[in-house]
C-alpha cells in the first residue's frame, strides 16, 4: 500500500503510478482507469493528470510498455486521514465482457486495484474571527 503521511492540509497528496499492458495476444489494449467509488466515503478529492476521477479515464496501451500517470488527492469537506482510497485498471475487453454475460456494474474479474493511504495534517485547532455586531 502506497502511504503519504503528514501532508500539509492545503496541498494535494501526490502518487505516481504507471499503467502498464501486459496482455497475453501481444496487442496494444484500451484500459479503463477510474477510482474505487466505494473505497472513498468522505469524500477525499482524486485527480489523474490534473482531470477529476469521478468517472472512468481511458488509456490505449501498446503493448510491453507503460504509461506514467499522475494522482493527486486534496481533503474533502471533514476529515484529513484517508485510508483504503482505491484505484483500479481493467481492460475494456473485460469490461464489455461482462456487459454480455450480463455481469453486475463493478463485477468485473480481471481488475487490477491499487490501494493506498493519505493522512493529512490536522491543525492544532480551526479558528474563526467574527467581525463585531455579527454572529457566526
Amino acid at each position: 500500500m502506497a502511504r503519504k503521511d503528514g501532508c500539509p492540509a492545503n496541498e494535494p497528496a501526490v502518487y505516481r503510478f504507471l499503467l502498464g499492458n501486459i496482455s497475453a495476444t501481444n496487442e496494444s489494449r484500451s484500459y479503463a482507469f477510474k477510482a474505487g467509488p466505494k473505497s472513498n466515503p468522505d469524500g477525499a478529492k482524486i485527480f489523474c493528470n490534473g482531470a477529476p476521477m469521478n468517472q472512468i479515464q481511458w488509456y490505449s496501451i501498446p503493448w510491453g510498455t507503460t504509461i506514467p500517470v499522475t494522482v493527486t488527492v486534496e481533503r474533502g469537506p471533514v476529515e484529513y486521514s484517508y485510508d483504503s482510497l482505491a484505484i483500479e485498471l481493467y481492460s475494456a475487453c473485460e469490461e464489455q465482457r461482462e456487459n454480455e454475460i450480463g455481469g453486475l456494474p463493478d463485477s468485473t474479474v480481471n481488475i487490477y486495484s491499487a490501494v493506498y493511504e493519505c493522512i493529512f495534517i490536522r491543525p492544532c485547532s480551526e479558528v474563526v474571527i467574527n467581525e463585531p455586531n455579527k454572529i457566526l
